[in-house]
């Protein structure tokens, strides 16, 4: 009998609620597997996931094969965070066939697991045609195996799974669980079957280079090195949001398609009050006073009320389904003065 496992994943905030906060699926996966190599690596992951996904730092172009609205791509945002700032890289394994000695094999190696599996045949025993037209695979985390059990260590949302109480948990928890061998290959075959993402592959997370960004101190201070080049022209860094978030879903779209659309808008935007959530955990010393930190907190509120307020302009246009829309132009002054004195004070800080 063979029991193996990988360092545990942790990570410190254990009632993170991954929906609410914007992680999709795949970049949840990402965030747990990085602590396997520091625990520090999902809080710096995270920020600066949602810093470049806030601001246009990096100016990543669309994926124009994305089934709904983004201004931006989310994997690249991901790997690029993961390589350049944490020294780490996503490697793709071609699985011919034996799926479960494919794993083993890099779970023997130290490195975490990514397998796609098609979700309804995961959790219910049967594909669900109507995932087909706008989902992609599901992504498990697979961390350890048992070769007596033929079962994997996985983790996994702990909604999916029968709750040990009376009380449903909170959306969006992640727990580790047992899986039978058999389970997981069936739901990575179909995943093959009906999705091109990841198609006959898994994908492992993995040392690349020394990472350049160590710990929290090091984050903030490359933070605010990025926002003080933009000090003069902080515009610049919402323009390509701010037309993007103008454009409507068609009128051709389904209902369902538009529920997607907007929900993807909805984590866009929630990015400024995810920021708000995230930047002061980066202030772990005394070299900056609470004074500070406050501050920060306050300018990032007022910034997320703004985008709130513009988030119902843009809800009633896509209930009214208006396809020439324009944001209002006192309400865009509003969050780009908002953003203007958050930036600036984190500029500030620049030793």
């Amino acid at each position: 009998m063979t029991i193996h496992y990988i360092p545990s994943v942790t990570y410190q905030d254990a009632h993170l609620q991954f929906s609410t906060h914007g992680l999709n699926c795949f970049a949840v996966v990402k965030y747990l597997a990085s602590s396997v190599f520091s625990p520090t690596n999902p809080d710096l992951f995270y920020t600066y996931l949602y810093l470049y996904s806030h601001y246009d730092f990096l100016h990543v172009a669309a994926n124009p094969n994305h089934l709904y609205k983004q201004p931006y791509d989310a994997e690249v945002l991901a790997r690029y965070v993961l390589v350049e700032k944490l020294g780490l890289e996503i490697v793709e394994i071609s699985v011919k066939e034996n799926l479960e000695h494919c794993i083993q094999e890099q779970l023997d190696q130290m490195w975490p697991v990514i397998v796609p599996t098609d979700k309804g045949v995961f959790l219910f025993g049967e594909h669900n045609q109507l995932h087909d037209q706008l989902e992609d695979p599901y992504p498990l985390l697979v961390v350890g195996y048992d070769t007596d059990t033929h079962n994997f260590a996985i983790y996994d949302d702990i909604n999916n799974y029968p709750p040990q109480t009376q009380r449903r948990p909170e959306k969006g928890i992640y727990a580790e669980f047992s899986v039978p061998e058999g389970k997981l290959e069936r739901a990575f075959e179909v995943s093959n079957k009906h999705y091109q993402l990841m198609r006959d592959t898994i994908q492992i997370l993995r040392p690349k280079n020394p990472a350049t960004v160590k710990s929290r101190d090091d984050a903030l201070k490359d933070i605010i090195i990025q926002v003080d080049v933009y000090k003069e022209h902080f515009s610049d860094l919402l323009t390509r949001k701010l037309i993007s978030l103008s454009q409507r879903p068609p009128t051709s779209c389904t209902e369902r398609e538009r529920d997607y659309m907007i929900r993807s808008e909805l984590r866009y935007i929630n990015s400024q009050k995810i920021l708000c959530d995230t930047l002061p955990k980066l202030f772990e010393n005394d070299v900056y006073d609470e004074e500070i930190k406050e501050k920060i907190i306050k300018c990032s509120i007022t910034a997320w009320q703004s985008w709130k307020n513009l988030l119902m302009i843009l809800t009633l246009a896509g209930v009214n389904k208006q396809q020439n829309f324009k944001i209002p132009e006192q309400l865009q002054t509003k969050v780009l003065d908002a953003e203007e004195q958050f930036l600036s004070l984190l500029a500030s800080l620049k030793k």
